[in-house]
């Protein structure tokens, strides 16, 4: 599972822009929901995740899209 405010880079622009994973919904196959630098949103799976985007860093909370954890 890929953790949340994780960056994401693009492999293919022409297919979709760079992201950040906002939130994990487990219970329903570990579905990543995902916002785009453009602010589009995505729900992908793990797989389809990694197949769009190299995995990058987890953000700070600088990051313009970083979500603050939930406790």
């Amino acid at each position: 599972m890929i953790p949340v405010n994780t960056i994401l880079q693009t492999k293919d622009g022409r297919k979709v822009g760079n992201a950040i994973v906002k939130a994990i919904d487990t219970p329903f196959y570990g579905i990543h929901f995902i916002i785009t630098d453009d602010g589009n949103h995505l729900r992908l799976k793990e797989t389809e995740v990694r197949a769009l985007f190299y995995i990058g860093p987890v953000a700070t909370p600088e990051h313009k899209n970083y979500r603050k954890p939930v406790t």
